[in-house]
């Protein structure tokens, strides 16, 4: 169909996806009813497929064509029916990175990982609030963000919504703006107080 915005088109065998038993996006055999959000299900567990990942303009130019790793991403968000998602560029897939200007008027356009979110619980009130916030602070706050591009997604040419394309704040992250190519003097914390990389202690 015919979008106002960017279209994310993502390539996936079905059942490494969808089926009740192996794929990520299901709830599984560790699937508990009674215990959202549900962190038994399929879609809590680390697991990741390939894919082949497509990035067409609101003109239905197609800007990009990678192959890919898919994730799902989030915390309580991956209980609902639409969920979030993490596309890993890897080595054992092609490219470690691509470069290409996702998001408009933004020095940075080589990036090791994209996030496909829904705004996590706001996902079914604006979902927009995570990325508005971050957009009314950039230009006024010296602080890190997420830059934001809306975008509508296709899974397996089904239509899958609205998300919102971020880029994932992690060690590729600082390498990417900031320049520097060793994760040893890096520290990334988390609110839980344990560090993604690097030393929490730090």
């Amino acid at each position: 169909e015919k979008h106002d915005i960017p279209v994310v088109c993502i390539s996936v065998d079905d059942d490494e996806f969808f089926d009740s038993e192996n794929g990520i996006y299901s709830e599984g055999s560790g699937y508990s009813s009674g215990s959202h959000p549900h962190r038994g299900a399929n879609y809590w567990k680390d697991i990741e497929r390939e894919i082949s990942f497509e990035w067409f303009e609101a003109d239905g130019t197609r800007g990009i064509e990678a192959p890919a790793g898919i994730k799902i991403f989030g915390q309580y968000s991956r209980a609902l029916d639409q969920k979030s998602l993490v596309i890993k560029f890897r080595d054992s897939y092609g490219s470690s990175e691509v470069t290409y200007p996702f998001f408009r008027y933004y020095d940075v356009t080589t990036f090791n990982s994209l996030i496909l979110r829904v705004s996590g619980q706001d996902v079914n009130s604006t979902k927009l609030r995570d990325a508005f916030f971050a957009q009314v602070c950039k230009n006024y706050m010296d602080l890190d963000y997420m830059e934001y591009r809306p975008c509508a997604v296709y899974i397996n040419g089904e239509y899958w919504g609205l998300y919102n394309l971020r880029e994932q704040l992690d060690e590729n992250y600082i390498k990417n703006h900031y320049g520097t190519s060793s994760t040893d003097n890096i520290d990334v914390g988390s609110e839980t107080g344990t560090a993604s990389d690097g030393s929490a202690a730090a």
